[in-house]
């Protein structure tokens, strides 16, 4: 059995996009944002649909590179999952 808990928050619901990103052009901005906050690039993996997955980054490493995102105006919603296996 497999239990799974998700946790959503979105941010700068309101907020003003000062500019139109293209995929590729966000993924460089987060990645620069990741490198930041002292995130490492192994923990960081891009999917073929542009999704990036982080694995073991600290929440508030994590935080501060929202931060630091909204105040380029950009909109993000962070959703965390566990995953529990039961045998």
């Amino acid at each position: 059995m497999k239990l799974e808990l998700s946790k959503c928050v979105v941010c700068n619901e309101t907020g003003q996009r000062t500019q139109e990103y293209s995929t590729q052009e966000l993924n460089g901005i987060m990645l620069s944002l990741l490198k930041e906050n002292g995130i490492d690039e192994s923990q960081v993996r891009v999917s073929d649909t542009g999704d990036m997955m982080l694995n073991g980054v600290p929440s508030l490493k994590l935080h501060s590179m929202m931060l630091k995102a909204e105040e380029l105006g950009l909109q993000m919603k962070y959703t965390q999952k566990m995953q529990i296996e039961i045998y």
